[in-house]
């Protein structure tokens, strides 16, 4: 339940309305990066002030001010209104008095239907209700406020104070898949359907095939490239089957599962948690184990974010006698966490051809364990792209 926004360093951005020459601020709670920006209302289109003609215009940085205004100003009035009757919600949940608790959050939540400004703080009412209802053991009632409250993701409660918008982190999917309020609702069919597009969002693999031919019938080695977060799989399709023009090859391009709000492409969640990107990462490694066109003991992993690395190192070493090897960019690497698996990397490649992984700027703790267990690592590759095109070309 988020009854409270999470507190954290707290940092001023101006939003643009200036009132009396000050401008008005928004106090930002939670980490720099883990924050956006509150919705801001459509600026209406010009309109002639009394005296001045259409054509004369009026300055159109000050209308989006002045339309500002006015939705700061109703976001102020309609939060003033329901802020007693939030409090009064809060205090039912604190006396575990669920019904009368929900009840509230729904009503308020409609209140603050009309607000922009205020849509994170519905979110949030909705997300207390439906965490009340779920106590209550009303799961249908759980599941249709759950259902309105993540319509735009998970994002940042704001709240008027004085000239100012207070805004502060909301709720979280890592938070959402662990909170003991919802705990009822897990083993229902309709909790799958509801977090599946926040943590496993994503199209299948898209399947490049680059230009360079192979010999008749022989198969060719195949790419898994776990996306950067922010890029599109097309346009990393295209700038790698470029890059490997002379390789024959099938490259399995995916991008993150995590999709916090709509247009977010992630690999991990808020707390680091990486099983979903690990298992993407994996049902990719299986698509293009069972392409006809791919040799399945020439299958390497590829990764360049360090988000995506850190999956691209779960992936493989969960199966290392199904991947070939590994390209990889700059990131963290946790020698501990991978203990057990990079232990039993040795005896997993027994009888085959070593794990051979190119490195751009990964941590030498990554080198020096990898080389432990077994495999050939090459380090000092320029970027991802020449690391990728390196791993092919023979020692």
């Amino acid at each position: 339940m988020r009854r409270r926004a999470v507190p954290g360093v707290v940092r001023s951005v101006v939003v643009g309305v200036l009132v009396g020459g000050a401008a008005l601020t928004a106090i930002r709670g939670g980490a720099a990066q883990d924050v956006e920006q509150p919705p801001e209302p459509a600026s209406p289109e010009p309109q002639a002030e009394p005296g001045e003609s259409a054509a004369d215009g009026a300055d159109p940085t000050a209308r989006q001010r002045a339309a500002l205004r006015v939705a700061f100003d109703e976001a102020r009035a309609t939060y003033a209104a329901a802020a007693p009757r939030i409090a009064a919600a809060h205090r039912e949940l604190e006396a575990r008095r669920w019904d009368a608790a929900a009840r509230q959050l729904a009503a308020v939540a409609e209140e603050l239907r009309p607000s922009a400004l205020l849509g994170g703080l519905r979110d949030e009412c909705l997300y207390n209700a439906a965490c009340a209802y779920a106590r209550s053991g009303s799961a249908d009632e759980a599941f249709a406020a759950l259902r309105e409250a993540l319509v735009h993701g998970v994002r940042d409660a704001a709240r008027p104070e004085g000239d100012r918008l207070v805004v502060q982190r909301g709720l979280t999917v890592a938070h959402l898949l662990v909170d003991p309020d919802l705990a009822s609702l897990h083993a229902l069919p309709a909790w799958e359907e509801l977090v599946a597009p926040l943590v496993r969002g994503g199209d299948a693999p898209l399947l490049v095939r680059t230009a360079a031919a192979a010999p008749d019938g022989a198969r060719v080695p195949g790419v898994v490239v776990l996306a950067p977060s922010g890029a599109g799989a097309a346009d990393v399709a295209a700038e790698l089957a470029a890059a490997l023009d002379a390789q024959p090859a099938v490259l399995a391009i995916v991008d993150g599962p995590v999709r916090p709000r709509p247009g977010v492409r992630a690999w991990l969640l808020e707390d680091g948690d990486r099983r979903f990107g690990a298992a993407r990462a994996g049902a990719a490694l299986d698509a293009l184990r069972a392409d006809a066109r791919v040799d399945p003991e020439q299958v390497l992993v590829a990764a360049a974010d360090p988000a995506a690395v850190v999956c691209a190192l779960d992936a493989a070493l969960a199966r290392p006698r199904d991947v070939a090897g590994l390209v990889l960019g700059p990131s963290r690497f946790d020698a501990a966490w991978h203990a057990d698996a990079l232990a039993a990397l040795s005896a997993a490649r027994a009888g085959t051809t070593p794990w051979r992984v190119v490195q751009v700027g990964t941590a030498p703790a990554a080198t020096q364990s990898l080389r432990a267990a077994g495999a050939d690592v090459v380090d000092g590759a320029a970027d991802a792209r020449a690391a990728l095109v390196s791993w092919f070309v023979p020692r």
